[in-house]
């Protein structure tokens, strides 16, 4: 249904007001996407999408794209900007329904892979990192993340540009309680807990990926990972570091992490 407003006072813009704001509860039913690539990926995902707002520059493109049922909100590109609160120059901003996945047994089929990989966030606070981690796992054909409560919102605004939409394309799950979906995976599922850590006894890369079902644990940006999450763990990996250097941002970890089990001991 097409809407061309001439004000920011109707109901249709309410999810859109302050996406600037850095924190936005995870507990929204709603999540926002901006710029043609992110929207794009967002129509053409399984998520449900209920409102497009396009300004003057983007309306060509989308106005026989999008379908009957989502509201497309029409508004001069001064007003866009206005309603997000900074100078908005993608054209294009949606609204989508989140899926609330917090239990591992919804994709048991899934993660039962005889050489399934899982990336599990418990605290991964900066969502520019967790859009990265996105990204990553699924170009690199992670099966699903884990994203711990503490951690940044996944369909956060940021995370997902960062992520260009791919968040849309992974299961996310978001358990409760990460310790007990680290059991889980360990001991119903069968799989190889690794912790990402830069201790002095782990084993250092490069190494042969463990045999079977992965999953990779990542620290937080500024402590490492929890002590009590640690010990949940099978083994320890760890980057050898040059000089004063002792780690590697979290993403670019992954990086090198999902590129050794994934691509060089596939």
């Amino acid at each position: 249904m097409l809407h061309h407003l001439t004000s920011l006072q109707h109901p249709l813009l309410d999810p859109f007001r302050e996406l600037n704001r850095k924190k936005r509860s995870r507990g929204n039913p709603l999540f926002i996407g901006e710029g043609r690539l992110v929207v794009d990926r967002m129509l053409a995902s399984e998520y449900e999408v209920v409102s497009v707002v396009l300004g003057e520059q983007a309306a060509d493109h989308y106005l026989d794209r999008i379908p009957d049922s989502v509201n497309t909100i029409l508004l001069e590109r001064s007003l866009v900007s206005e309603l997000v609160g900074f100078e908005f120059h993608s054209g294009v901003v949606a609204s989508a329904v989140r899926k609330r996945n917090t239990d591992l047994d919804l994709f048991a089929s899934l993660i039962n892979r005889s050489s399934a990989t899982i990336v599990v966030c418990p605290f991964t606070v900066l969502p520019d990192n967790l859009g990265s981690v996105m990204r990553l796992s699924a170009g690199f054909g992670v099966d699903a993340v884990i994203v711990g409560q503490r951690s940044a919102d996944p369909f956060g605004r940021r995370a997902m540009r960062v992520s260009m939409g791919n968040v849309l394309q992974l299961p996310v799950i978001e358990p409760v309680s990460i310790r007990e979906i680290i059991t889980d995976l360990k001991d119903r599922y069968s799989y190889h807990v690794v912790a990402a850590t830069g201790s002095r006894q782990a084993n250092e890369l490069p190494m042969r990926r463990p045999s079977g079902k992965l999953a990779i644990v990542l620290g937080n940006e500024a402590d490492g990972i929890d002590e009590s999450h640690l010990a949940l763990c099978n083994q320890e990996v760890s980057i050898r570091m040059a000089g004063t250097t002792d780690s590697l941002n979290v993403a670019n970890a992954l990086a090198v992490l999902l590129y050794q089990f994934m691509q060089v001991e596939s």
